[in-house]
């Protein structure tokens, strides 16, 4: 917090972000699922992860690294939602 001399509630929101961004994916889950591949739309979403992870590490700005969160719950969203729907079609 101090090198990027933010407060602890910019800190906190900053946090908060990333499940903002996770409950308004949630939102194109099912379309995306409808209208492309489960292989091709998680694999989008582990690219954009680590394309969130990289941002994340290299940024020293405040405003990339709200955007590299929101990035990140974004794709975590599909990842969320569509995990539980596989393990209860395909585990035993």
């Amino acid at each position: 917090m101090a090198e990027l001399k933010i407060t602890q509630g910019e800190t906190a929101f900053m946090a908060s972000v990333l499940f903002m961004a996770c409950g308004i994916g949630s939102l194109f889950v099912s379309p995306c699922m409808a209208k492309f591949e489960a292989k091709t739309v998680l694999i989008w979403c582990e690219f954009s992860n680590s394309l969130s992870c990289l941002l994340f590490l290299y940024s020293s700005n405040y405003y990339m690294l709200l955007f590299a969160r929101a990035i990140q719950g974004f794709g975590q969203a599909f990842l969320v939602t569509y995990s539980p729907v596989w393990i209860n079609t395909f585990a035993p």
